[in-house]
């Protein structure tokens, strides 16, 4: 321990860092854990820090910490659930061991379960400070009380998974600290443009995106089922335009001869009939506009009507001698003309829709077909795995997460820090990030129904979706940045090696 100390104390000018050994679960990047851990050590305090890597196996994660410069050791781990994995047990212990005093390791940080158990006992038979990291809700029972008995510390990434070891009576033992999102790398001036280009997706396209893998927690189920009912809702509201507009545009003749005091009915919303009376079928008469011969008219202050434009007495309108008479009743045509044309546009932007599932894993056939059997395989496109997910981002109107169960929730801070809108279910340590009608919209978990409702809400609301997603932004920076992250577990590291 004194050995240790004396690392930060000034020698010739120079500090000399502390080494710290991260156990990874995988040597490719699967999920959020990886990125998380690849994101701590990318902005670890070199000053203070040198980090190594154990991995049991190369992969695309390896790779990046290669190119970073990161020492990587290969040490398999296996699952002892397996009992003939008892031997290579105590052979990855060894190797383990091995490794920790040739780099003269002074803490040990477990990046997820599995390696726990074997970096724990290494890091206590080499008598140095032992961290899990713990990233998952679900309790492992007996097990979870194993492996917290190897544990200086255990870092937590939700109160949701911290609720997990609330039977622990050393209340500092465990410590929540929340992931971190680098906001260099997702901003809100990111250009969405070649992922648009790439999918043949032009900008007055509505695109509602969920990014994850493919796995049955993630609830990708029920978003293709909300995908339906937008759709739905969206031909069903195209179906009442167009009705409307074809209602619009009937014209009824009417003769001189059956109004006593000569008025001729008006055009479009809320029409009179005599004096001022309501017509008491306004749903009829609000598509009607008269039709009067100039001579029959010419008499009764003639108005002629070329969308609400006024014309001079006897005039000859240029729309075809359809009028307009007696002022007092006179309805400005051009504003209701106007709304309705307002109307029709936004409703044609709203069947413009579509849908992106970026992400891969087991469930993906099984997903296209489900898209296939509820008939909107032309508004859903599969992306399979993405590098780019800046780019995902920044190309979508509305982020959207499913999960029926969330740990933390690592593409929702990404999507908040895009300046996106965020509607997600109201599970597990979602209502952390996403602050209900403000950064976003809480829906049920498994309910389709509610989701549809939100994704329509938001998309129909275009002022409430863009206050959300810089309210978003704005909570990412203040809790959810990577400085803050990593300033946060490098202060555990500091507590536990100097103490």
């Amino acid at each position: 321990m004194q050995e240790r100390n004396k690392k930060l104390k000034k020698k010739g000018g120079m500090f000399n860092s502390y080494n710290i050994l991260y156990i990874a679960n995988y040597g490719e990047i699967r999920g959020g854990g990886e990125i998380s851990l690849l994101n701590l050590i990318k902005n670890l305090s070199r000053d203070k820090f040198k980090p190594f890597v154990v991995s049991p196996f190369r992969g695309s994660l390896t790779d990046i910490l290669g190119k970073l410069g990161i020492p990587v050791k290969i040490i398999r781990c296996r699952t002892l659930k397996n009992p003939l994995n008892v031997f290579s047990f105590f052979y990855s212990i060894i190797a383990l061991l091995k490794f920790i005093k040739k780099e003269k390791i002074d803490l040990v940080h477990s990046n997820a379960t599995r390696g726990t158990f074997y970096s724990g006992i290494s890091a206590r038979l080499a008598h140095i400070p032992f961290i899990w990291h713990v990233r998952v809700i679900d309790s492992e029972g007996l097990w979870d009380k194993v492996l917290s008995s190897l544990c200086t510390k255990i870092i937590v990434i939700s109160d949701a998974v911290k609720r997990r070891f609330s039977w622990i009576k050393d209340r500092g033992k465990v410590i929540r600290v929340y992931n971190g999102v680098d906001l260099n790398e997702f901003k809100e001036n990111i250009s969405g443009n070649k992922i648009r280009e790439e999918y043949n997706l032009n900008l007055d396209t509505k695109i509602v995106g969920i990014v994850g893998r493919l796995v049955s927690y993630k609830g990708h189920r029920y978003f293709l089922e909300a995908a339906r009912r937008v759709r739905q809702e969206s031909e069903d509201r195209g179906q009442r335009t167009e009705d409307s507009s074809h209602q619009s545009s009937v014209i009824s003749h009417q003769s001189t001869a059956r109004r006593r005091d000569k008025r001729l009915w008006t055009m479009d919303y809320g029409l009179w009939t005599k004096k001022g009376q309501r017509t008491e079928d306004s749903s009829h008469q609000s598509s009607v506009i008269s039709q009067q011969p100039a001579e029959e008219t010419k008499d009764y202050g003639l108005w002629t009507m070329d969308y609400g434009l006024k014309k001079d007495r006897g005039q000859k309108s240029e729309n075809k001698g359809y009028t307009m008479q007696d002022t007092r009743y006179t309805i400005n045509a051009k504003t209701e003309i106007t709304a309705t044309q307002q109307h029709i546009s936004t409703t044609d932007t709203q069947t413009n829709i579509k849908f992106l599932i970026v992400g891969d894993g087991p469930l993906r056939e099984e997903l296209k077909e489900q898209s296939k059997d509820l008939g909107i395989e032309d508004e859903v496109t599969f992306t399979g795995s993405r590098q780019d997910i800046p780019e995902i981002m920044a190309a979508l109107d509305i982020f959207v997460l499913t999960s029926i169960k969330e740990h933390f929730g690592r593409v929702v801070i990404e999507a908040m820090a895009c300046g996106k809108p965020v509607i997600a279910t109201n599970s597990g340590a979602v209502p952390e990030i996403v602050e209900d009608k403000v950064t976003g919209i809480l829906v049920p978990p498994e309910d389709s129904e509610k989701l549809a409702e939100a994704i329509i809400e938001l998309l129909e609301d275009k002022e409430k979706a863009k206050e959300m997603g810089i309210a978003g932004r704005k909570r990412v920076e203040e809790l959810f940045s990577i400085e803050k992250h990593t300033r946060q577990i490098e202060e555990v590291y500091l507590s536990l090696l100097s103490s």
